[in-house]
């Protein structure tokens, strides 16, 4: 079940994304992610491989390896926000998981943590 929350995310990023190729989009995050994260760049292929990981766990987990971040404390704060976590990003489609690691990197820079 997509929550309110992650429907007006998805009604976002589809506005922003519309008439835009896979190409245009994944620049768009990518932009986005270096903007966050200037000293730590993930390329497109290590976040197209984290978003097509189905287990949310297993995700962050090589998520938080690639850029080096040993505390899971962060990104239980950001995904707190969910009912059910796990199963938002289950059934999140692309750009919404795009959109979830985005914001997650956003926080985590936030705390100065990486």
């Amino acid at each position: 079940m997509i929550t309110k929350f992650n429907q007006f995310l998805n009604e976002s990023i589809r506005d922003e994304m519309t008439g835009k190729s896979v190409d245009e989009i994944n620049k768009i995050v990518d932009d986005k992610i270096s903007a966050v994260l200037p000293g730590h760049p993930l390329s497109m292929e290590q976040i197209e491989h984290i978003i097509n990981i189905d287990d949310l766990n297993d995700a962050m987990y090589e998520l938080q390896g690639m850029i080096n971040q040993d505390d899971g404390g962060v990104c239980g704060i950001y995904f707190s926000k969910y009912d059910d976590a796990d199963e938002e990003w289950e059934n999140a489609p692309r750009e919404i998981r795009l959109q979830m690691v985005y914001e997650y990197l956003e926080l985590e820079a936030s705390y100065g943590e990486i």
